[in-house]
This record gives C-alpha cells, sequence and structure tokens, in this order.
C-alpha cells in the first residue's frame, strides 16, 4: 500500500495505491471512486478493505480523495462535480501509469458509483464497471441529505452561533456550496445517452431507482449483472467510525465478480 499525491502540484489529490499481490497481476487497474461527505467517512473502512482484497486477488487498486475533499488539496467550498469527474479521468491515467496496463474498471459507491457512471459514458476505454447503491437522481440525494441533516440535530442542542438558511448551506457538517449544489441537482443517470462500460455490476436495496436505472442501462445495451442486496448500508451507520461493520458478502459479491469476469 503506497500513500501519495498526484495530479499537478497547484493542484494536488491524495490516493493510496495498492498493488497487485506478487506473482497475480490479472489485466487492467481499478479506480474506487468514492463517495461524499459523512458518507465518505461512514465506507472509508469498507472501501479500504475492498482495495485490499481486490489487490489480493491480482488487481493494481488506487482509491484517492477528489479534490476539496479528505486529504486532497483545494478548501472544502471549492469541490464541484465538474471538478470531481475530472478527477476520476486524472486517477485513470495514474492507475494505468502505477500498474502499467491500459484497461482500467471503475468501483463507486453513492456519489462515487454516479460520477464513475458519468465518467465512463463519455469515455471508450472503461472496461468494467461496479455501481453500488448509486445516486439516481441528484434533486432526491440532496433532499434525502437534508432530511438526515434535519434528523440528527432533533432533540440535540444547537450552537448559538448556528445560522440556518434555505437551502442550507451545510449537510452533516460539510460544506454544499451553490456550484456544488446545483451540479448535483443536475445529475440523473436516467438520461444517459451511452453506456457506461461494456460490463456492469450494479448493487442496490434501494428497489424503485435502482430498477429504473436498470432498465435504462439495458436499453443502452449495457445488459448489467444487477443484484438486489439488503443491509450492508455502511454510510449512514449511526454507531463510532471506529465500530463500523464491513458488509463482507458485498465485497466478496464485487471480487467475485471480477474473478469472474477475467475467467
Amino acid at each position: 500500500m503506497k500513500p501519495y499525491f498526484f495530479g499537478s502540484s497547484q493542484q494536488p489529490l491524495f490516493g493510496v495505491y495498492h498493488p497487485a499481490r506478487s506473482g497475480s497481476l490479472r489485466p487492467g487497474g481499478i479506480v474506487i471512486c468514492q463517495p461524499f461527505g459523512s458518507e465518505y467517512l461512514r465506507a472509508h473502512r469498507s472501501l479500504r478493505e475492498l482495495a485490499h482484497r481486490l489487490a489480493e486477488a491480482g488487481f493494481p487498486v488506487l482509491r484517492f480523495d477528489y479534490y476539496g475533499c479528505g486529504d486532497s488539496g483545494g478548501a472544502s467550498e471549492t469541490g464541484h462535480v465538474e471538478r470531481w469527474l475530472e478527477d476520476i479521468v486524472a486517477a485513470i491515467e495514474e492507475v494505468r501509469e502505477a500498474s502499467g496496463t491500459s484497461k482500467v474498471a471503475l468501483v463507486g459507491l453513492r456519489l462515487g458509483a454516479t460520477l464513475a457512471a458519468l465518467v465512463g459514458s463519455q469515455r471508450e476505454d472503461v472496461d468494467r464497471l461496479v455501481l453500488w447503491e448509486p445516486i439516481v437522481s441528484g434533486e432526491q440525494y440532496l433532499g434525502e441529505l437534508a432530511q438526515r441533516h434535519r434528523a440528527f440535530f432533533e432533540g440535540r442542542p444547537k450552537p448559538r452561533d448556528l445560522r440556518e438558511s434555505d437551502p442550507p448551506q451545510e449537510l452533516l457538517g460539510f460544506a454544499v456550496p451553490p456550484r456544488l449544489r446545483e451540479t448535483l441537482a443536475r445529475l440523473d443517470l436516467r438520461r444517459l445517452a451511452r453506456r457506461p462500460a461494456r460490463r456492469i455490476l450494479l448493487l442496490g436495496n434501494q428497489a424503485d431507482p435502482i430498477d429504473r436505472l436498470s432498465e435504462h442501462l439495458t436499453w443502452l445495451g449495457a445488459r448489467p449483472d444487477y443484484e438486489k442486496i439488503s443491509g450492508a448500508r455502511v454510510w449512514v451507520r449511526e454507531a463510532e467510525l471506529n465500530q463500523a461493520v464491513v458488509p463482507q458478502t458485498v465485497l466478496e459479491k464485487i471480487t467475485a465478480w471480477f474473478d469472474e469476469s477475467h475467467a
């Protein structure tokens, strides 16, 4: 495991590269696309474990933080969808250079899955794509975050200097400035104009939006491997971060799918 910065020196991105286990290199690097905000914190352990499993299976893996997020450069107010799409493209080139392979696959969770699908739909070189509980509608996603934000403060004392705004400029402790809100609100995976990858694994437990996305991907000619999963909502757990449960079954499913797609 190698933590380092990549990209430009003016706008560095923090990444962690997991080289494939010695002697078991498989063709194709994998980029893991993180969720946003509190969901990133809650899911961090699970995605780190996933990267480790994939590397043990022979795949070189890069997980990274978007600009303005985590340990990457930029203030939290500078992040927005268009910039994060560019970051994924930079991560694709980075994993190619680090691994020496031309093929690439993307694995995304929640907003990371949505961004990965958008990048894949704009390129010809994304071979495989894992969409784990993707955000189908950005507008609905913002509403969900706002609801969870309000629920968090119910029964809790509020800071004296707290200034509530409509729409809120902060959700669950993370800044949501106007540009980010606007770019999130425009997201809708049901508007994709072309399939985002040759092979797609779609995992979800929110039947209605995920079902419709599966139908749309099929209409685009993707024919995704769609599996409904229960539980495993690691991005919304109320437990302390160091007590987060890793959804072993889901991680095994993703790793096995990559193995089978190379068979």
